[in-house]
């Protein structure tokens, strides 16, 4: 994560998890994979209905509380969220609604993207500003090695148009651990997914770890919203996650 770095709490956000609240994981029978779409995310074709929402049905979080957020890379466009008991804005802020303290990966984030890295092991090298709009930011992501993207589907999120993907850390990316969540033998000691338009960096945890991408066109702006969880993250969490991405709503400028 060269060129972008931020203090060492921000930083400590970015990751989404540090010491046991996190983000991460791999599908369960809960979590569908995406209907296969156009080849051209861009193509003009049948919007598919937001996964998260089919993924937990009628599904609502009890006990409910409501998180007013900003992306981070960017301030705007501010959004909420609706979240259950044991989830909450991380270290009291919400730039990653986060699981608490439970020791697996599982988060929820909006960014506003700048960079993003061909590799995202050597992104010192590699980053590259991806073209304007959501259909120049997914081709960015696809373009990345290693992930193991899902074909790009068309969704509605939120009231917004957008596509909507999925991208793994590969099995064999080695982490140290700890509080940071080091990558051995990667730049900064990062495995990168991109930074933020005006600072923070996002960056993956553990392997396996599964980030569910809805890239969506909110007033002329790309805007990523990633729900992350790790292997270990139990079924009736990834499905909170699913239900949490569902309350998402953006406030009008």
């Amino acid at each position: 994560m060269p060129a972008l770095h931020v203090p060492s709490r921000i930083r400590r956000v970015a990751v989404v998890a540090l010491a046991g609240i996190a983000l991460a994981g791999c599908a369960t029978t809960s979590m569908p994979e995406p209907t296969p779409g156009p080849a051209n995310p861009g193509a003009s074709a049948t919007t598919h209905a937001s996964p998260a929402a089919s993924a937990v049905a009628s599904t609502r979080p009890a006990a409910a509380e409501t998180l007013r957020c900003e992306p981070l890379g960017a301030p705007i466009p501010r959004y909420t969220v609706t979240v259950p008991d044991g989830w909450s804005g991380y270290q009291g802020e919400c730039g990653f609604v986060v699981r608490d303290g439970e020791g697996f990966v599982a988060g929820l984030s909006a960014w506003i993207v700048g960079q993003v890295p061909t590799d995202p092991c050597r992104n010192r090298s590699t980053l590259a500003t991806p073209e304007e709009g959501v259909d120049g930011l997914v081709q960015a992501i696809l373009a990345q090695e290693g992930r193991d993207a899902t074909e790009p589907v068309d969704v509605s999120l939120a009231g917004f148009r957008g596509t909507y993907l999925e991208w793994t850390v590969p099995a064999d990316v080695q982490f140290t651990g700890g509080d940071e969540y080091h990558a051995v033998g990667c730049d900064d000691q990062n495995y990168l997914s991109w930074n933020g338009r005006t600072g923070g960096t996002r960056y993956q945890q553990v392997p396996g770890q599964v980030d569910r991408l809805w890239i969506l066109d909110v007033d002329g702006q790309a805007v990523v919203i990633d729900a992350s969880y790790g292997p270990d993250a139990p079924a009736a969490v990834q499905e909170e996650l699913a239900a949490i991405v569902d309350t998402l709503r953006f406030e009008a400028p």
